[in-house]
C-alpha cells in the first residue's frame, strides 16, 4: 500500500509538473521519452517493436490507453520495461496533451470573445469603429439583412457593447485611434470602415486616424454636425454621412454613394427634393400619377398604403390613388391647382 501510494503521489507532482511547461519544452521531453523507450525496447530485445512506424503505433496506443493487443512486448524484461516506464510515463505526456490542447482551446476562444482577438490577417471585411448606443447595432441588423454575413464584420470598440457579438468579429481597445489595435481589427485590409462613435469629436479623429493609417481604404463616417463633416471631406478620403440614422449609414457602407441621394432629397436647400402632396380628385391611378408629373418635369416616387406607415414604391399602374398621399421629386414644390389640371387631362386622354 505504502509502494502504491508512494507511485500515485510521485505519478501526480510528474504531471503537475509537466502540465506547467510551454510547448516546445513538452515536445521535447516527449521526444526524449520516446527515444529512451525505443532504446530501452531495443536492449530488452523486442526486435519486433523496432520498426519506426510500428514502434510509434505501439507506443501511441499504449499511451492513449486503447491498447489494441496486437502488439506487446515478448520478454520478460521488455514487460518490465514497459510497465515501469513507458506506461506510466507515455500516460502522463497524452493527458497532459489532451489537457493543454483543451486549455489552449478555451483561452484562444475566450480571448477572441473578449475582445483580445486578432483579426490583422482578415480581407474584404467591413470593420466597424465606435459604439453609438442608439445605432450600432441597428447598422449591425441592417448590414446583415444587406447581405452580410456575421464574420464579414468585425467590431471594435471602447466599451463592451449591451447586445450580442458572439458571432461578430469583436475587438476590444482602450483607444479608438490606437494603431495597434486598428491593425487588429483588420482595417489594413478591410473592404469598407465605419466610424460610428457616439461623439462627433470621437468620429472624427478616429476617422482621420484610419484614413493617415490606410489612405487607400474605403472609410465612411456617420457625423451629426454638417460642419464637420464637410470639414473631415474637405481634407480626407472619408466619405462623411450626416446623419445619425442606421438605415441611411448601412445602406453608405453597402451601396457607396447612396447617402448623397438621401441628403439631397432630405434637404430643402437642395435643387432637388423629395415632396408630399395630397389633393382632392377622385380616380387617380398610378399609371396617370406617372405621366402627370411627368409632364410638369417632375418625378412620381409612390404613396403610403392605408393602414401602413412606410412609403409604397414602384406602384402598379392600375393602383387606386384616389385620397393617398403621392411624394415626388422636383426642383420646386407644385401647386394643388396644377397637379389638378395635370391629372384630368390624363383623364381625358
Amino acid at each position: 500500500m505504502v509502494l502504491f501510494r508512494l507511485i500515485e503521489i510521485m505519478g501526480a507532482r510528474a504531471y503537475q509538473a509537466v502540465a506547467q511547461l510551454d510547448w516546445k519544452v513538452f515536445w521535447l521531453l516527449t521526444a526524449a521519452h520516446m527515444l529512451v523507450t525505443y532504446l530501452g525496447l531495443r536492449l530488452a530485445g523486442e526486435m519486433h517493436l523496432m520498426g519506426i512506424s510500428t514502434f510509434i503505433y505501439f507506443y501511441s496506443t499504449t499511451a492513449s490507453t486503447i491498447g489494441y493487443g496486437d502488439l506487446s512486448p515478448a520478454t520478460e524484461l521488455g514487460r518490465v520495461f514497459v510497465s515501469v516506464w513507458l506506461f506510466p510515463g507515455a500516460l502522463t505526456f497524452f493527458t497532459v496533451l489532451l489537457a493543454k490542447v483543451s486549455q489552449t482551446s478555451v483561452a484562444y476562444w475566450r480571448k477572441r470573445m473578449d475582445g483580445f482577438g486578432d483579426y490583422s490577417a482578415e480581407k474584404g471585411k467591413t470593420v466597424i469603429i465606435g459604439l453609438h448606443p442608439k445605432a450600432t447595432q441597428r447598422v449591425i441588423i441592417d448590414l446583415l439583412a444587406g447581405g452580410l454575413q456575421p464574420r464579414d464584420i468585425i467590431l471594435m470598440t471602447t466599451k463592451v457593447p449591451a447586445f450580442d457579438t458572439s458571432e461578430l468579429h469583436y475587438v476590444r481597445s482602450e483607444d479608438l485611434v490606437a494603431e495597434r489595435d486598428l491593425r487588429r481589427a483588420g482595417v489594413m485590409h478591410a473592404k469598407t470602415v465605419l466610424v460610428f462613435a457616439e461623439e462627433d469629436d470621437t468620429t472624427l479623429t478616429a476617422a482621420m486616424a484610419v484614413s493617415w493609417l490606410v489612405p487607400a481604404a474605403r472609410v465612411v463616417a456617420a457625423l451629426e454636425c454638417d460642419v464637420k463633416a464637410r470639414l473631415l471631406g474637405a481634407h480626407t478620403k472619408v466619405v462623411p454621412v450626416v446623419s445619425q440614422s442606421a438605415e441611411v449609414v448601412a445602406s453608405e457602407v453597402l451601396d457607396p454613394g447612396i447617402s448623397s441621394f438621401f441628403t439631397v432629397l432630405g434637404s430643402a436647400s437642395q435643387d432637388v427634393t423629395a415632396f408630399r402632396i395630397q389633393i382632392d380628385i377622385k380616380e387617380i391611378t398610378a399609371d396617370m400619377a406617372y405621366n402627370a408629373f411627368r409632364s410638369l418635369g417632375m418625378t412620381f416616387l409612390g404613396t403610403i398604403r392605408p393602414g401602413f406607415d412606410t412609403p409604397y414604391l414602384n406602384v402598379p399602374g392600375d393602383t387606386d390613388l384616389t385620397g393617398r398621399p403621392l411624394f415626388y421629386i422636383s426642383a420646386e414644390r407644385v401647386s394643388p391647382e396644377a397637379l389638378t389640371d395635370a391629372l384630368r387631362q390624363q383623364k381625358t386622354t
